[in-house]
């Protein structure tokens, strides 16, 4: 009988996230979710992370922990979240919302849970060399459920569509030629 390969997934419910989960399941991967609460503003992207994991029927264990020293718009509710003009202003300087060593703290729960899990010491990125659009038409293909995602930086019912993450979604649904499913049907 073969054995099934296993895969932590570091999953924060956003598309690209969803996009990686759906991609181990389609490369035949026993997968689980490794979700994070890191005192971020919201838990809009962790509710959305759960609904993947829901949806496919995986385990998933919640990180909790602190980062006491801020740093970030994302960890401190009186800094302002960023609102650029244009999209040229995106990746232009660091955003506020940048959270110093986030997706190193990351690779390191997700290494630790994984050889605990007995799923060997690979780490795949298969979107790392990927447009946004890409990863979306590539999610298509794996039918990604997009309408249970989240990436706005405002917690709330719909995203705001002003944020560095809303715009660069979009722009990444227009390059890709379809609709943004989590939005309301006046918005998309």
């Amino acid at each position: 009988m073969p054995r099934t390969r296993k895969a932590v997934i570091l999953l924060s419910g956003g598309l690209d996230s969803a996009t990686a989960l759906y991609w181990a399941r389609s490369r035949g991967y026993d997968a689980r979710g490794l979700l994070f609460d890191y005192g971020q503003r919201h838990d809009r992207e962790l509710r959305s992370a759960m609904a993947l994991c829901q949806r496919l029927h995986i385990d998933f264990e919640l990180v909790r922990f602190s980062l006491p020293w801020r740093g970030s718009s994302l960890l401190d509710p009186s800094r302002p979240l960023p609102h650029p003009r244009s999209r040229a202003e995106i990746g232009a300087r660091i955003p506020s919302t940048y959270v110093p060593g986030r997706n190193a703290i990351f690779l390191a729960f997700g290494a630790s849970y994984a050889e605990a899990e007995g799923c060997g010491a690979r780490i795949l990125a298969p979107l790392l060399k990927l447009t946004k659009s890409q990863i979306i038409t590539m999610g298509l293909r794996l039918g990604v459920p997009y309408e249970l995602t989240w990436s706005c930086y405002q917690g709330g019912r719909q995203p705001c569509g002003a944020c560095d993450s809303c715009l660069l979604r979009a722009q990444g649904f227009a390059a890709a030629g379809t609709a943004d499913p989590a939005l309301p049907k006046g918005r998309r």
